[in-house]
């Protein structure tokens, strides 16, 4: 029995150490890391308006960027903070000779959690839609951007009373304008 979970503890241990070398061997692990903020209006019943701070990282091989950070908004007239997430896929990337401009759109996918202090939990997961302007400055080392995204999301109930309360609630769209700095390493 302990050799048993001695073995399962071992074979999780070298497959992370054979991932982390996979992910420095390949270089998928240079990264632009940075801060964005955000904010805007929401077109859905009883969702206001909300805010966020995020992280975010770029990576270089890959045309992805993930964030997590604070959030903020109002629910059913009721104010929440909480936490996001989100991963984008770029799909556009274009260059034009307008001072080093760069377009960028593409797709990716959103999710939060937000508690009140009534002690109510919010949460949406969606999709994401969203085009941008980036300004890359010192030889590539910062970049800054702003982008606008549509994000249509799903609240799954109003609230989530008990565990597996994830049936279809209301649909919306928020419209975000977000911000951001990215130093790359």
């Amino acid at each position: 029995m302990f050799l048993n979970k001695l073995f399962k503890c071992h074979k999780k241990f070298l497959s992370f150490v054979f991932c982390v070398c996979f992910l420095f061997c390949t270089r998928v692990f240079a990264i632009g890391a940075g801060v964005q903020i955000g904010g805007g209006p929401s077109f859905s019943d009883g969702v206001g308006h909300f805010e966020n701070v995020t992280g975010t990282l770029k990576f270089f091989r890959i045309p992805l960027v993930i964030g997590f950070g604070i959030e903020s908004g109002s629910f059913y007239d009721d104010f929440a903070i909480g936490a996001s997430a989100f991963a984008d896929y770029w799909l556009l990337n274009l260059q034009k000779d307008y001072e080093n401009w760069l377009f960028y759109s593409g797709v990716g996918l959103s999710g939060d959690i937000l508690f009140s202090a009534n002690k109510n939990t919010f949460g949406s997961y969606g999709l994401r839609i969203f085009f941008g302007v980036d300004w890359p400055l010192m030889d590539n080392f910062l970049e800054l951007y702003v982008q606008a995204t549509s994000n249509i999301f799903i609240i799954p109930g109003n609230t989530f009373q008990k565990a597996g309360d994830f049936l279809l609630g209301d649909v919306g769209v928020r419209i975000p304008v977000e911000m951001g700095i990215r130093f790359h390493f």
